[in-house]
């Protein structure tokens, strides 16, 4: 069946989607506000808030059934092997390095709820923060672990806490690569987080 422009209902469905999943992109990439989106993309507030919750659900489903999109941390001698030696082809000095550890700190809209104020708010930022972290990237460009969403009050070494347990499980001889932010870790896991020495130490 055809419109007025000729379109067939099923033409207009796939435009509705691509047009949801660029709307969604753009509020996931960005620190921007609502009002912004109905701006950009000419819609009315409920409509952009339908949309990015319509767009969400469907995005997270689709994520969830891909199995590249699977963040999965590795557990054998084998996958460690072939992640550190991906990293010593261009740093040799790092053999048993499988990957880095790093931090995303995301701008988030200040809310008039208090306690999410106090929560979110990260005094050396001078802002209101989620974090992302702590964030696992292998050579091949992949997270292979992440805490997702903590306030952005919190220091990074107690978000990963989380990570600290997976590296218990690690061969040892393997580690990861971090900055100076990152403690190396409680005693069982001592070898297992390596980071530059900071000036003085």
């Amino acid at each position: 069946m055809r419109n007025g422009r000729g379109m067939t209902l099923g033409d207009r469905a796939r435009d509705r989607c691509a047009g949801a999943l660029w709307l969604v992109l753009h509020y996931l990439g960005s620190s921007m506000l609502e009002i912004s989106l109905q701006q950009i993309f000419a819609l009315m507030p409920s409509t952009v808030s339908h949309y990015i919750k319509f767009a969400m659900t469907i995005l997270l489903k689709t994520l969830q059934a891909m199995l590249e999109a699977k963040i999965c941390f590795p557990k054998t001698s084998e996958e460690l092997t072939k992640y550190t030696n991906l990293i010593c082809t261009c740093h040799p000095l790092l053999r048993g390095a499988f990957a880095s550890i790093d931090s995303l700190s995301l701008v988030m809209q200040v809310l008039e709820d208090p306690e999410i104020k106090n929560m979110t708010y990260n005094s050396w930022k001078s802002d209101h923060c989620i974090l992302n972290i702590p964030s696992i990237f292998s050579l091949l460009g992949m997270i292979i672990a992440a805490v997702l969403n903590p306030p952005g009050s919190w220091h990074n070494s107690h978000s990963a806490t989380h990570v600290y347990k997976k590296l218990k499980g690690i061969p040892s001889g393997f580690f990861l690569v971090a900055d100076s932010v990152f403690p190396r870790g409680t005693k069982d896991i001592a070898g297992k987080i390596k980071t530059p020495v900071k000036d003085g130490d």
